[in-house]
């Protein structure tokens, strides 16, 4: 089987993304940016092939892709096209990565090194589970998340699509059952309580901005 992989996103988290295929078993084949005046580029020994919008012209059925934006929107949009024209964007567990048989994992997921995902919890599709962040057991995680480096989601948590959990934030277990869409915890905050749809909150305890 053909394992090579194209990513899309140009930045600083390429090389995150580039590490973590190739820990799978995957051979980048090259980048992908969001504009043409890079193209050509070598970026950590991998070439710019060329631009988004080129890409999606072009015939990418059976083809493998990563995504590797942290903004949720433009990574939802992306996954969303390539899946549309007949792309795979495969699930990525670093071989260091703790998931128990009893998670759930669907599509597009990555989870990155040395974090933990606990039994009965599911991950939807194209949500990034950064290093050492843990999702403690009977969690959900929405479609299209991400959750920071240190990040902890405390047991029986609900995550709805879109929601950040920054940089070393808590979610203390069975305090905050929901952390609404498109909302924002703060790097550093511990969540008591729930969160509001599209709300950013922050501190000790978090509170809205």
């Amino acid at each position: 089987m053909d394992k090579t992989i194209y990513i899309l996103g140009v930045g600083r988290n390429t090389i995150v993304t580039i590490d973590l295929a190739e820990a799978c078993g995957f051979v980048v084949g090259g980048l992908y940016h969001y504009l043409d005046d890079r193209t050509g580029e070598l970026l950590f020994g991998h070439r710019i092939l060329g631009s988004n919008s080129e890409l999606f012209a072009s015939d990418i059925s059976g083809k493998y892709f990563a995504v590797s934006m942290g903004d949720n929107d433009i990574r939802a949009d992306l996954y969303q096209k390539i899946l549309q024209r007949g792309g795979i964007v495969p699930t990525m567990i670093h071989p260091t990565a703790s998931v128990s048989k009893y998670a759930t994992v669907k599509s597009g997921v990555m989870i990155l090194p040395n974090s933990v995902v606990d039994p009965d919890t599911v991950i939807d599709e194209n949500t990034i589970i950064s290093a050492k962040s843990s999702v403690l057991h009977n969690c959900r995680v929405g479609k299209h998340c991400f959750l920071a480096p240190d990040a902890v989601l405390g047991a029986n948590t609900v995550v709805d699509d879109y929601a950040m959990i920054g940089l070393n934030a808590t979610v203390l277990s069975n305090k905050a059952a929901h952390i609404g869409r498109h909302s924002i915890v703060a790097a550093g905050a511990v969540v008591t309580k729930p969160v509001a749809p599209e709300t950013t909150v922050a501190g000790i305890p978090a509170k809205p901005l």
